[in-house]
């Protein structure tokens, strides 16, 4: 029982590798081509923006609401035990690390991995499974710019501008929230914040946006092309990729917690 087990663990152990390492294979194989502007292309770059439109903007609305709504049951939570506590001077330092560090970067990511990327691996699978990349690669047309450049760069543009929207509308929502109840006025709210606000807080927002933004794309692609000859190995990636993407996002939030 206890070497099954132990077998199950490094089969699953390999499988995630292996995700993780042909994905950053992937990065590589477009290195070049993101500073070469390939990306402005004609054909590519009415890819990038449908992927951009589809990511972004189609997101805005639910990241809308969802930032509104857990900004201010967060905000309000924090208050009552900083309260219970007689620290509610320190209520800036615990909205900037449980907003800008912990709730909005893993929402965003909850919200862009239904939506987008499962929507790119099924995308990719299908394009595979017809033949569509096979046609690409006869006509000369090379598959990493045309299918992945344009992809990796959308995710990699909304993802921080999604991240910094969710964290203007959810520190909207909890002022919302702490005037309505504790009749906390907007200056004294947002001087709070401010005063522990620092660069290295961006930095690290931004930084974590990038790691998390090539995550999510270059795994869904990933799983897309792995796809081999059935169209039943497409739910089967999908729930795969989506299990990696999460798993990736719990191990990325632990290396920025460590560091």
């Amino acid at each position: 029982m206890f070497n099954r087990f132990i077998l199950f663990l490094g089969r699953v152990f390999l499988n995630k590798f292996f995700t993780y390492f042909h994905a950053l294979n992937i990065l590589f194989s477009i290195f070049t081509s993101i500073f070469n502007f390939k990306v402005f292309n004609k054909a590519i770059f009415r890819v990038f923006i449908r992927q951009i439109y589809f990511t972004a903007v189609q997101s805005i609305f639910p990241m809308f609401v969802s930032a509104l709504i857990l900004g201010g049951i967060v905000v309000n939570y924090i208050l009552k035990i900083l309260i219970n506590l007689n620290s509610y001077d320190r209520i800036g330092e615990f909205i900037v690390i449980s907003i800008f560090y912990e709730l909005a970067p893993i929402v965003v990511s909850l919200i862009i991995l239904i939506r987008s990327s499962t929507a790119v691996i099924s995308e990719i699978s299908l394009m595979k499974l017809n033949g569509e990349l096979d046609s690409l690669a006869i006509l000369g047309i090379p598959i990493k710019e045309y299918i992945y450049l344009p992809r990796v760069l959308a995710f990699l543009i909304s993802f921080p501008f999604l991240n910094f929207f969710f964290i203007f509308v959810s520190l909207i929502g909890g002022y919302l929230m702490l005037g309505f109840l504790y009749g906390i006025n907007y200056e004294n709210y947002i001087n709070l914040i401010i005063d522990y606000l620092s660069l290295k807080d961006f930095i690290i927002v931004f930084s974590k946006s990038i790691l998390l933004s090539f995550l999510l794309s270059l795994v869904s692609i990933q799983k897309g092309v792995t796809v081999k000859s059935s169209i039943t190995e497409v739910p089967i990636n999908l729930i795969d990729g989506m299990m990696s993407i999460l798993l990736g996002i719990v191990i990325i939030d632990i290396l920025f917690n460590l560091i």
